[in-house]
Formats: C-alpha cells, sequence, structure tokens
C-alpha cells in the first residue's frame, strides 16, 4: 500500500485506476484553478466525495494547492489547479526517413526535442536501442524535475494492427514490420502507450486553431493517403454507431476506387491509395531521377512539366473520390499536410476540379482547401496534443481510426 495517503482512501479508491478521479481532474484542465465547494457544484459530489478525490490527485502528484481564499474566521479555502509543470507526455513520430521525439510538459513546454535520422536499411534492434534512449532520457529529465510520464504517443506509418497498433506494414521501411509499442512499452517504462496513424497526429496538431464547432478533413499525404475527421478535440469516425468494433470501419485511402485495380500495399486492389499515395507516384515516376518523396516535392516546386502533370492528376482523383465523404461527414474545412503538403498546394486547382465534380464553386470556396504551412511543426505539436487527449479521456481510444482487420498488409 503507498504511503503518505490517509487510510479512508486507500479504503474507498483503486489507488491503480484513476477512472473515478478523472471528472474532477478534466474539469480543472478545462477551467483553471479551483476550489473545493466550486467543484462540489459543478460535479454533483457530496463534499467528502469530492474532498476525496482532492486529496488522491494531489498524492498522485496531478493536483497541487494554489492558493487560498479566507471567509472570516473559520477554515481557509484551498485553490487547486493542474501541476502541470510535473507532469510529462512523451511523442514518438516515426515520419520516415525521420524519427522524431519529444518530452512536453502538461502546460505545452518542451523539455527535449530530437530528430534523426533513420537507415532504412536498419534492422529492428538498431531500432529498438534508439527507442529505448529516449525512453531512459525522458525518464531521467522527469525525474530531476520531480514529477512523471503520464502518457506516451506514437505515430506510425503504414498498415497497422486494429487490436495493437502493431505495424503490419510499413511501406518503404521494413524495420517498423511488426513493432508493437503499445503492448510492449507500457510494462517495461510504466506508463500506458498509444499507438496510431501518423494521420491521427497530424488532425490535432493542423486543427487546433480551427473553432470546435468545425468540421475538420485532415488529408496527410506521404507515401501513403491518410483522411481523418473530426470536430474539436474529438475525431469522428463513418458510421461508428453501425459497427459493434471500430476495427472494422475502412480508412478512406483503401477503400476502393477502380474494380479490380492496381495491387494496393494493403493486399486489396483498386484503393484510392494506389493511384494517389506518394509510392504510387514515384513508380509513374521511376523513369525520371525522382526517386525520394522530397525528391517529387523539390520537382513540382521547380515546376518539373512531368513530376506536375502526375501530381495534379493525383489531386485531382483524391478531391473526385473524397466528395462522397466530404458530405457524409458534413465537412466544412479541408486541411492538407504531411510531407507533400507543398504539392497539396501546388496542385490545389486540380484537388478542388476534382471536388466540382459534385460540388458547386461556392461549395468548394467554403471549404477552403490549404495547405500546411509547417507540416513538421503542426505533427509534432499535434503528438503532444493527441497524448493530453488520450490521458484526461482514455475511453476515446476506443474511437480512434484504425486499419480494418480486412485489410492484413499481406499483399505486395
Amino acid at each position: 500500500m503507498r504511503q503518505g495517503i490517509p487510510d479512508y482512501i486507500k479504503h474507498r479508491l483503486d489507488l491503480e485506476d484513476l477512472t473515478s478521479s478523472r471528472p474532477l481532474l478534466r474539469l480543472i484542465d478545462a477551467r483553471g484553478p479551483l476550489s473545493q465547494p466550486e467543484a462540489t457544484d459543478q460535479l454533483q459530489l457530496s463534499k467528502g466525495t469530492c474532498n476525496l478525490h482532492f486529496q488522491r490527485l494531489e498524492h498522485e502528484g496531478l493536483l497541487r494547492r494554489v492558493g487560498r481564499i479566507r471567509q472570516g474566521r473559520g477554515r481557509p479555502i484551498i485553490v487547486w489547479d493542474v501541476d502541470r509543470k510535473a507532469n510529462f507526455h512523451v511523442t514518438l513520430v516515426f515520419d520516415v526517413p525521420f524519427f522524431e521525439t519529444s518530452l512536453v510538459d502538461m502546460e505545452g513546454v518542451v523539455i527535449d526535442q530530437r530528430r534523426e535520422s533513420l537507415d532504412p536499411e536498419a534492422g529492428r534492434p538498431v531500432l529498438l536501442r534508439k527507442i529505448h534512449a529516449t525512453m531512459k532520457r525522458a525518464q531521467r529529465l522527469a525525474g530531476e524535475r520531480g514529477g512523471r510520464i503520464r502518457q506516451v504517443v506514437a505515430g506510425l506509418p503504414g498498415l497497422l494492427d486494429p487490436s495493437t497498433g502493431a505495424v503490419v506494414r510499413a511501406v518503404n521501411f521494413p524495420a517498423l514490420d511488426g513493432l508493437d509499442l503499445q503492448t510492449g512499452l507500457p510494462p517495461r517504462y510504466g506508463v500506458p502507450c498509444y499507438a496510431g496513424s501518423l494521420g491521427v497526429v497530424f488532425y490535432y496538431g493542423e486543427t487546433e486553431d480551427l473553432p470546435p464547432t468545425v468540421t475538420a478533413m485532415v488529408i496527410h499525404w506521404d507515401l501513403g493517403v491518410g483522411v481523418v475527421f473530426g470536430r474539436g478535440g474529438r475525431l469522428l469516425v463513418p458510421h461508428a454507431e453501425l459497427s459493434p468494433s471500430h476495427a472494422e470501419i475502412p480508412e478512406v485511402g483503401h477503400v476502393r476506387v477502380v474494380r479490380n485495380g492496381r495491387r494496393c500495399h494493403c493486399g486489396r486492389q483498386g484503393c484510392l491509395e494506389a493511384y494517389t499515395g506518394g509510392w504510387a507516384l514515384l513508380h509513374e515516376l521511376r523513369d525520371t531521377p525522382i526517386r525520394t518523396v522530397d525528391d517529387l516535392v523539390q520537382a513540382v516546386r521547380t515546376g518539373d512539366p512531368t513530376a506536375l502533370r502526375a501530381a495534379r492528376r493525383a489531386a485531382h482523383l483524391l478531391g473526385k473520390h473524397l466528395v462522397w465523404p466530404i458530405q457524409l461527414m458534413g465537412v466544412q474545412r479541408i486541411v492538407g499536410t504531411g510531407p507533400l503538403a507543398p504539392v497539396f498546394d501546388a496542385t490545389r486547382d486540380a484537388f478542388c476540379r476534382g471536388l466540382a465534380t459534385l460540388l458547386n464553386p461556392a461549395e468548394i470556396s467554403a471549404l477552403s482547401p490549404t495547405a500546411s504551412p509547417d507540416p513538421q511543426t503542426r505533427m509534432q505539436h499535434g503528438a503532444f496534443l493527441l497524448a493530453q487527449r488520450l490521458f484526461l479521456y482514455p475511453e476515446e481510444y476506443e474511437h480512434l481510426p484504425r486499419t480494418p482487420s480486412s485489410l492484413d498488409g499481406a499483399g505486395g
């Protein structure tokens, strides 16, 4: 049993599970410093129960006393706030060919941030050593500040197992295949980990400044194509209420657009990604000097006619085939992000012509398709925002989009 906490709290709360105390933590996180009478009124709890949760969260190091309000001769009322400087999140983003990591406190202050190149030929042991070094460094830095790491978020490319988040197939980076951070990290480092798609990470970074009532569609354009929908801090999944498992809901990038079409990396044929993903564009441009996504971006920026022609065709197809999801989800804003954001910016007219297959000019203008001005920074901040969200609302994990179980990545 833990030391330094009254027996009446030990006997009435599960000290290993924050579920019952999270409503109070969420309230203070959203409202700012709060007194017990204010929290009791807001949460409709008894004074005794509310006091129990305050003490428990203080014992956990999540709340701290920031002031006192004196009222007559009685005891002063204590004011509490989240101890943001002593609680941290770790982000691990595999933005191939880079591995980007950060340790960020709950205030959003970056304590440590690094970007390393990944060698596509490197094996799994090299990758695991990098992850271990990052986690040990983060634990040391958090400990030096008298705090704890609360959540790890890993943003991963490719197809992911719908249950564990393990990488099933990572295009052009086989060392990631089979990597299961969500299962492997918690027992070793004592902290929960969410492993999800890069698209989800980008969504949070790209929509932070949008009004909370706006439904946005974020297109993560890289070697693959990821499409994420959301409103405010909540992600939206098409027809989630019709499926007993979010794992059975298809990713938009892997919806079939051509019957018996090109073979996709997911193992099926005719997927949208097979015609518009970066890997499909590089294959189309295989007879040119363009070999990487960076080469493609540079070629488009310099006006290379062959690269522009291929990119415009892909952008047009994206617009054409995203019209239905846009209508289905009630999308009000569109953001293109990821390594191919500059290509999205250069081919926006072609994308809009694709939208025009069903939408009129006023509707397209209202969607205001824009390219991210700084995908890397937005991605890093998005990983922090997602970590914060999942720590406060862990139940939302079940509603995050995942690769459908029908996509097993077995095909070439």
